[in-house]
């Protein structure tokens, strides 16, 4: 998912339609990493109350508390969109607003609006909450706490991803990262081996109840032992197998979270060094201007 431009109108402390926030144009589309910076109280969360309502018709800053906390004071209405590509090449624009009757400041709350258009032909994809939840739930593949705990941490909300139970942090970063299939057949290996440690178990359980009984009858039991504890051997080099294979399994996922950190970490490098070209190039050029200006011997 790609943002591509944000539009409110009247929200906390952004009063009135603000200028949109377009991410897909000059200068924010070739700033590589945006921070959102400024005094408290400028709106900074509100920018990404807008995200959130938008797409979920709710944020995580309100807690469970209604969203009519949202509209400034002393206006009628307010609204949130946010126009974004998918990961499938769609677009779509999510748009949210809450009204007063007659767009009063004194009027009654109504229902927030909330709907799901396609960007480039203005279709209107959804406009019931349900249907609209299901479809951004969809196409974005990431529940409201999800999006909230990965996406979106605002005012403490990496905190709350960190006491996340570390089941459902492993689902999160799996999902994020692509390695689910390395889970899937780690537990497949595992219930793989269970069931020949089972079948091991239970030929050596044949072997104990065996009773002394005749030569004729002992000689045949003999030959039956050797033939199970052969099969053992079998079951033994399986289940070891099995456990190399797990091993490898999980070294490998490992290795692959270890490779996509470093990745990170030389493009936020290769980011930060480009924000530095300007300042490289001026200290060059005072450089070549100080040595123009010494004196000829």
């Amino acid at each position: 998912m790609k943002i591509l431009r944000i539009d409110i109108e009247s929200l906390a402390s952004l009063r009135d339609r603000q200028p949109p926030i377009a991410l897909d144009a000059p200068p924010l589309n070739d700033a590589g990493l945006i921070a959102i910076v400024g005094a408290t109280g400028a709106g900074k969360s509100t920018i990404l109350d807008a995200v959130a309502l938008a797409l979920y018709g709710r944020t995580p800053r309100l807690s469970g508390r209604s969203v009519d906390e949202l509209m400034t004071r002393g206006t009628g209405v307010c609204s949130a969109a946010v126009e974004l590509r998918l990961d499938d090449g769609r677009e779509w624009r999510a748009e949210w607003s809450l009204r007063r009757a007659r767009g009063k400041a004194d009027g009654r709350f109504q229902n927030p609006e909330h709907r799901l258009l396609d960007r480039s032909t203005g279709e209107i994809l959804a406009e019931k909450k349900r249907d609209v939840d299901a479809l951004v739930a969809e196409g974005l593949g990431l529940t409201f706490d999800q999006f909230t705990r990965v996406v979106l941490l605002a005012q403490g909300e990496f905190a709350r991803f960190l006491r996340a139970d570390a089941t459902e942090r492993s689902e999160l970063l799996e999902y994020l990262t692509g390695t689910e299939i390395y889970s899937r057949l780690s537990r497949a290996a595992f219930e793989r081996h269970k069931a020949w440690r089972t079948r091991r178990e239970e030929a050596r359980g044949r072997l104990d109840v065996l009773e002394v009984l005749a030569p004729e009858e002992r000689t045949s039991l003999e030959s039956r032992e050797a033939q199970l504890a052969e099969e053992i051997a079998a079951v033994d080099r399986t289940v070891q197998a099995f456990e190399t294979r797990q091993i490898w399994l999980d070294t490998q996922r490992r290795l692959i979270e270890a490779t996509a950190r470093a990745d990170r970490a030389v493009e936020e490098r290769a980011r930060h060094l480009e924000t530095l070209e300007p300042s490289r190039r001026r200290l060059q050029a005072a450089e070549q201007a100080i040595e123009f200006d010494r004196p000829i011997a």
